[in-house]
């Protein structure tokens, strides 16, 4: 997977597809302008992927 490209609801499916179930939230747009996904690894590491919202997405939010 390439984690440069790769959105948080692709990683979210990933995970899944992989039959992992680490997901606490899956991908959501945040107020401050990022779509951000958590996971928690089993070693207890939190990993947030994220990206810039769209202007589209953006203006939804209002």
């Amino acid at each position: 997977m390439d984690f440069e490209t790769v959105t948080p609801v692709d990683f979210g499916a990933s995970l899944r597809g992989l039959g992992l179930n680490m997901l606490v939230q899956a991908a959501r747009n945040r107020p401050h302008g990022l779509r951000k996904a958590y996971i928690l690894c089993e070693d207890g590491y939190a990993w947030v992927p994220s990206r810039p919202l769209s202007m589209d997405e953006r203006a939804a939010l209002d």
